[in-house]
Order: structure tokens, then sequence, then C-alpha cells
């Protein structure tokens, strides 16, 4: 067995991607620029997202695949990401998950998830003898989008190992914060965007929402709200912490930073986190990091195009990136 520092858990898609000039409205015909096939899926993006800068055979993923040809081309992909696939379940039963985005000329998107085999990852899977030596002998795991009774049981097992646990719930929030209570007890980082911000909590406004949050977690527990160009929030029960986006402008003529996809930025952000983190960095400066990550994947098309470590620590020396403290409970 590879000994690892991060497992993600999490959903492995093959992905369409469809750009246009425009998001279609209801009954609206628009027409299609471009169609690229990528790989995808939130779990799999934010494993190659840590193992880029953490390096080969640190970072193993936790997901599910069919036994068709998209499964063997994510395990040969992800291998040569350096991801240690050992933990991946392959089920008979349905094919490998699909997700289709549409992204217009801005780099806004909508993305439509079909999850078939990732659907099937159950408990049953989590008790096997080689799922609990991976939980044993990592240092942190990141629970993204599988199943809720997968995401629940995963976050418990790392909470009686004593291992640092990050959840990003994604569409979990729409369960509310009520239904979600015992496995946000168990999460030591939970990172939701605004929308999922509302969906937990029902309240527009990060700061009152993060607050909210605050109230039914653990004394340890910290939140993070990813809020785009507008950087994120971290929130603890000793403090509110604005930190602003990396602005990334234009190098050349050519439009080097343009942005063309933010599909994918938000995975981006979350394994930078997590690899900065077990690198040493506190958790404001790792999400300093983890914000340029994300604007710099935002320049690039395809969903799964993180940035190295190198890449990062260039933009970052050049950005005046100053964290603003808007709440103190100690005042």
């Amino acid at each position: 067995m590879k000994s690892t520092k991060i497992i993600v858990v999490g959903s492995i898609n093959w992905d369409t991607i469809l750009f246009t000039e425009q998001l279609p409205i209801p009954g609206e015909e628009v027409r299609i620029k471009k169609i690229k096939e990528v790989p995808g899926g939130k779990g799999a993006n934010i494993s190659i997202a840590s193992s880029r800068i953490l390096g080969s055979n640190t970072v193993a993923i936790f997901g599910a695949l069919g036994t068709d040809d998209i499964a063997k081309k994510h395990v040969h992909i992800l291998e040569n990401e350096g991801v240690v696939t050992n933990m991946l379940y392959f089920t008979r039963n349905t094919p490998s998950g699909r997700a289709y985005i549409v992204v217009d000329a801005k780099g806004r998107n909508i993305i439509l998830t079909y999850k078939q085999a990732n659907d099937l990852l159950s408990e049953k899977v989590i008790y096997s003898k080689e799922v609990h030596k991976y939980i044993n002998n990592t240092n942190l795991t990141i629970v993204v989008d599988p199943p809720f009774s997968v995401a629940d049981r995963i976050l418990s097992l790392s909470k009686i190992t004593n291992k640092t646990s990050l959840w990003a719930p994604g569409l979990l929030s729409l369960k509310g914060i009520k239904d979600l209570k015992t496995s946000i007890m168990n999460t030591d980082y939970i990172i939701v965007n605004e929308s999922e911000c509302i969906n937990l909590t029902g309240i527009t406004d990060p700061v009152s929402a993060s607050k909210i949050i605050l109230s039914n977690i653990n004394l340890d527990g910290n939140v993070v709200v990813t809020m785009g160009e507008k950087g994120c929030l971290y929130a603890n029960k000793k403090m509110i912490v604005a930190i602003p986006a990396a602005k990334l402008e234009n190098k050349t003529n050519d439009n080097n930073y343009k942005i063309l996809n933010t599909a994918g930025a938000g995975d981006a952000f979350i394994g930078t986190f997590a690899a900065m983190k077990l690198l040493g960095n506190d958790d404001i400066e790792s999400l300093i990091s983890a914000n340029v990550s994300g604007a710099i994947k935002s320049t690039r098309e395809n969903i799964r195009e993180s940035p190295t470590l190198e890449e990062i620590l260039e933009i970052k020396q050049n950005q005046k990136l100053s964290p603003n403290i808007i709440w103190n409970n100690s005042l």
C-alpha cells in the first residue's frame, strides 16, 4: 500500500464543454462555437490540483467508475498525473459519469452533471480494509461530492482517527444546515461557494451566513466561502477575514490572461489550499495561494488545468493580496 498525504473522495466525470458567445435563456437557441471533450469531475480535478503541487504518489482518489472505455482513460490520465488509483471502485451496473458544460465568451458557465457510477459509491466500500488503511496513513481528507452517506462516514472516520478533514458539500448544501449538522461537526474546514452558502443557511450575506455555520461547528472548525472575482471569506470563532482575489492582467497583446473558463476554478482552489496547508503554510497564506490558483485556472479553457506550485508563486509574488479582518470576536 502506498502511503499518501491526501485522500480525495469525490466524482470522476468525462466532460463535454460547449463554448458559446452567451449562455442560453429558457427557450433560446444559441450557436456553439467549439466543442471539447476532456476529463473532469470534482474529485479527480482536486486530486490532480493537489498532486501538481505536492508531487507524485502523494494524493489518492476514492471514487467510482464504470467498466467502460472512459474508465480506462481516467485511470491512465490520473496515474500519469501521479495520483494513486488503488482506492477506485469499479461497477458493471452503470457507466462512468458525464458532465456537460456551457461556457460563454466571458468564461461564465452552467454545468449539467450525469452522476451515473459516481452515485454507486456506497458505505459498504468504505468498510474495506484497504480504505481504512489509507485513511489511517494519510494526513488530510478532502470530501467533495460523493453520496451523503459516504461523505458522512468518511468525515466520521477522519474525526475518529484525528485526521484533518475538508468538506465541500456542493449539491448536498441543499439539505440545509440542520440536516448536515452532524457531518459539519466532524469537519475541520467546510468550503462553500456563495450559492451553496445560501442553500446551507438561507442567508444571502456571506458574513452573517458564516456566523450561522460557525454556531453549528466544533470549537476549532473553519468556514471558507469562495466568491469568485471577489476573493473569499475565511471564518472561525475568533475572526472573519476577507481575502482578495488575484487580479491577472494581460501580459501581452494576445490576451495571455483573458478569462476563458471559470469551471474548475473552485477545484483548483480547494486542491491548492489543501496542498499549501501540508507544505506548512497557515490558513490565510494557503487561501491567498488558493485564490491565485483559481484565477490562473480561469484563464485556461480546460476544466482540469490547475497550475503548478512554481506558477502560483510567480504570480503571487507580484500581487498585493492583503487580508482584511472584518469581524473580530475579541473586540
